[in-house]
């Protein structure tokens, strides 16, 4: 009975290669997850969530947002959805300026930072162009517009019978 294994050591076997095989899949289930984490994770960068208003509280749809860098260069632009929101995500930790243009509000230019894994919220009110420097805008278009119309034209010289034919 020495060289036969008994049936108590083929049953341990099994479950020594059962272990192994079990500890072997744990492991590489860690290490898949921690890679996952260290390579392909943004917790690193941070997010910024915009919220555009007008004056009496509703979002302002379709207005540009462009976000600067420190150096002065453009990361993203884009425009605010149908409620005036406006979201990014991948920004690098540090200060950035949002500009923020629509038309009939005047220009806004807003600092901020992002932190590592954050999110940064603002909410922008935006203030309307005084409607004084919008009707001067008019009436100076308007003006040019109407002069022109207002101005006489030169005619082109008319041949009249009294002019003689030239000969050839």
């Amino acid at each position: 009975m020495g060289d036969q294994e008994s049936k108590h050591d083929k049953v341990m076997k099994k479950i020594q290669l059962w272990v192994a095989v079990l500890a072997g899949v744990i492991t590489l289930s860690i290490g898949v997850y921690n890679a996952k984490n260290i390579f392909f994770s943004e917790k690193g960068s941070g997010r910024l969530s915009l919220e555009i208003r007008a004056e009496n509280g509703k979002g302002v749809a379709a207005t540009a947002v462009e976000i600067m860098g420190a150096q002065g260069a453009a990361v993203a632009s884009s425009e605010t959805d149908a409620d005036g929101n406006f979201k990014r995500s991948g920004l690098q930790p540090g200060n950035y300026t949002v500009k923020i243009l629509k038309a009939s509000f005047q220009p806004e230019a807003v600092v901020f930072t992002i932190e590592p894994g954050q999110t940064t919220e603002l909410e922008i009110k935006l203030k309307p162009v005084a409607s004084s420097a919008i009707r001067s805008a008019v009436e100076e278009i308007g003006a040019s517009w109407l002069k022109a119309i207002a101005s006489p034209k030169p005619k082109p010289a008319e041949k009249t019978q009294a002019d003689p034919v030239p000969a050839n």
